[in-house]
């Protein structure tokens, strides 16, 4: 899988950071580790990256992921 951060502009707005390759974690550990749930983008955030769905974790903490099992 591939996880995409966002990370904070100076006006509050999100934008899509680096990828991250996960290529050992499938989806499914990864929801049990982290928690949370998949997301509709925030206002304000840039939309996450083609082929990507934006998750909220159970910390709080938003990024885009990918399955690519």
């Amino acid at each position: 899988m591939k996880v995409v951060t966002y990370r904070f502009r100076a006006d509050g707005a999100a934008v899509p950071d680096a990828a991250v390759h996960m290529e050992r974690l499938p989806f499914a550990e990864f929801a049990r580790i982290h928690g949370g749930a998949l997301i509709d983008p925030p206002a304000g955030w840039a939309p996450p990256p083609d082929g990507y769905s934006l998750w909220r974790t159970a910390r709080g903490e938003v990024m885009a992921v990918r399955d690519e099992a």
